[in-house]
């Protein structure tokens, strides 16, 4: 009986550590649909905001998330709004957002994002659809407060809409993300 037992025990300490093993070494995406988020939303209740800092900018110590859109001097960070038939047009910049596009980062030690753009999309009805945080961590992107790997998308999303020099920064810097040379 009791090597029975032993045998059990065992067997059951097996399947526990196999199954803490493969659902630790799952799929690494997220489950994210804009595509979905936005169906039967009205562009009417739909805005975007966009803060931005210059890149070069050396400051003493990371901003919060907070600090950084709390910064009321246009010198530092700015910030656009669009609404309305004037972001309808981009829509599908952001339905280019899905799992497939979102890779989380693990295995990373977390450090403090170095915040230079920050964007957020909202409705008026149903709250924050969805944010990045560029540039966070280590991989370059926090996407609904979750470290993800850069993708060119997030820089697609906010070029129509930032100054023509800040523009073709965030152009060249898609293009160098696009070949693979981070």
């Amino acid at each position: 009986m009791e090597a029975k037992q032993r045998i059990l025990i065992k067997i059951l300490f097996f399947l526990l550590s196999a199954s803490v093993v493969l659902a630790s070494c799952g799929r690494n995406y997220m489950n994210f649909d804009f595509a979905e988020i936005i169906e039967g939303e009205n562009f009417e209740n739909i805005s975007l905001t966009i803060y931005y800092a210059e890149p070069d900018l050396l400051i003493m110590f990371p901003w919060s998330l907070d600090e950084f859109k709390s910064i009321d001097d246009e010198r530092i960070v700015n910030r656009i709004a669009i609404s309305g038939s004037d972001l309808e047009e981009y829509i599908d910049l952001f339905k280019q957002i899905n799992s497939d596009t979102l890779k989380r980062v693990r295995g990373r030690t977390p450090i403090a994002p170095d915040i230079r753009f920050y964007y957020v999309l909202e409705s008026s009805v149903n709250g924050k659809l969805l944010d990045v945080v560029l540039w966070g961590g280590r991989s370059g992107a926090i996407f609904n407060g979750v470290e993800v790997e850069m993708h060119y998308i997030f820089y697609d999303i906010m070029i129509p809409f930032l100054p023509e020099d800040f523009a073709e920064r965030m152009m060249r810097w898609r293009d160098e993300l696009s070949y693979g040379s981070k």
